[in-house]
């Protein structure tokens, strides 16, 4: 009887410690984008189920919070800030539209800088909303008295908002491969001889002189372009708050932690600084075996033809806004792999790619689809990407190859990635606006060079056996 009463004293005892390491944490996320919400949530439920009480801090910046309802992390207290967002949406999606198939130069980047400068000051109006319509909820969490703040890099309002709400401790929380204002900020090299510019003209890190030049300016322009905004969110602060409130770069340059959302091996080579860890598959099953774990309709559509071929260009981009040539040409690619089966992920309600498509017996079009599962599908044999960073991990993890193309910000520099790597090939998306046959060679490539599968394959099995890649 005494000896069971011990056990449970030192059970007891024991809880008690785990309590007592527990720290309260806020997350400050942006609804910039479907990934950037998610990756917060993966973070926020990596901590709370350690033991430590987190609180999800969502504001609206580019999509309603209601696009996100199954992001909310387990165990995690969330709280969802809405503001006038439709000026912002409307802003955002308008600009990234204009550039889709705009090539990249130097010069285009110099003489766009003014649409960085409005992208800037567009997301810096919801902070500026946050700070006018929030008064109650800023009380309320500066009086939580958090032990710690995770916050990420496009806009620095949660940073600011941190020292606002007497937060200690400042962890940056970096979504996409660092950036060039991330590395200033933190004192980090960012040599433009080798690394490419995240936003610039794309390209691999073994460049000419002439991609040294234009990677250079790149790299300058986007910094500056950062710098302007975080200038702009300093002064509303100090407007606010008074003259003695610190800048964001003296805020930003005391974190302890960066994590960075990117993995060494899905990316390119890059000095760092001891304080970065790479956390890229966070919250993803790192298992490297082909499953079959799918359900109808995709079981059976996936099983088709001598092999399927997903194709998606993500949730951020509309499929209805992309020109009438290059969604012509983008079927009657797929139609003429007749022995291949294409499942084709669309925007809900695009009529055109229906119209389009309807023809063609080997395409099956859907408006959502169990993108992981089909990728660990051994009947899986490409991935035709918009170069997104979340689907290059899937990518990774899954053994399957890929053919990418980005549309904007880091997807055209990310697509550069797998052809330098051997798992993948970028694709010039310009072409398939006159045509057809570059794009199907490039599948065909692929499709008929077993070098591709191994390499994904190799690369698979390097990101399981890391050592460090359970988190």
């Amino acid at each position: 009887m005494k000896k069971n009463i011990l056990l449970i004293i030192l059970f007891l005892i024991f809880q008690l410690c785990q309590v007592l390491k527990a720290y309260k944490i806020l997350v400050y996320s942006q609804t910039l984008t479907r990934s950037h919400v998610i990756l917060n949530a993966k973070v926020a439920e990596a901590l709370a189920s350690d033991g430590h009480n987190v609180t999800i801090l969502e504001v609206e910046y580019m999509e309603p919070l209601t696009e996100f309802e199954g992001s909310s992390a387990k165990g995690v207290k969330k709280i969802s800030v809405r503001t006038d967002l439709n000026k912002a949406k409307e802003t955002i999606q308008g600009r990234l539209t204009e550039i889709y198939f705009k090539e990249a130069t130097a010069w285009s980047l110099i003489t766009g800088y003014k649409n960085d400068e409005d992208f800037q000051n567009t997301i810096n109006e919801v902070c500026e909303h946050f700070l006018d319509t929030q008064t109650e909820l800023i009380e309320q969490l500066k009086n939580e008295k958090f032990d710690l703040f995770i916050g990420e890099q496009i806009n620095f309002c949660g940073s600011a908002l941190s020292y606002l709400f007497g937060i200690p401790i400042h962890i940056l929380l970096v979504s996409c491969p660092i950036q060039e204002h991330v590395s200033s900020l933190v004192g980090m090299p960012f040599p433009a001889s080798y690394v490419p510019s995240i936003y610039g003209v794309p390209m691999s890190d073994k460049m000419s002189i002439n991609q040294r030049f234009s990677n250079l300016v790149a790299t300058f322009v986007h910094e500056r372009a950062f710098y302007y905004g975080i200038k702009e969110l300093n002064e509303l602060f100090r407007r606010r708050f008074g003259s003695n409130y610190p800048t964001i770069q003296n805020i930003v340059k005391e974190t302890p932690l960066v994590f960075v959302n990117v993995d060494e091996f899905v990316d390119f080579p890059r000095p760092i600084n001891p304080n970065v860890v790479y956390i890229g598959g966070l919250g993803f099953n790192k298992t490297t075996t082909k499953t079959t774990n799918l359900k109808e309709p995709y079981l059976t559509e996936i099983n088709k033809g001598r092999g399927t071929i997903y194709f998606s260009l993500g949730s951020l981009l509309n499929t209805n806004t992309l020109p009438n040539n290059f969604i012509k040409n983008l079927f009657a690619s797929f139609g003429s792999l007749k022995e291949w089966h294409f499942i084709v992920k669309i925007s809900e309600g695009d009529e055109h790619s229906l119209e389009m498509s309807k023809n063609y017996s080997n395409v099956f079009l859907t408006s959502w689809a169990p993108q992981r599962a089909i990728l660990e599908h051994p009947n899986t044999k490409l991935f035709i990407s918009h170069g997104g960073y979340n689907s290059l991990m899937e990518a990774a993890l899954s053994a399957t190859p890929i053919i990418s193309f980005g549309f904007f910000a880091e997807q055209r520099r990310n697509s550069l990635v797998p052809e330098r790597n051997g798992w993948g090939k970028s694709f010039n998306k310009a072409l398939l606006l006159n045509g057809k046959e570059e794009f199907v060679g490039g599948i065909q490539t692929i499709l008929n060079d077993p070098k591709y599968a191994e390499e994904a394959k190799r690369l698979s099995k390097l990101l399981a056996n890391k050592a460090n890649f359970n988190f």
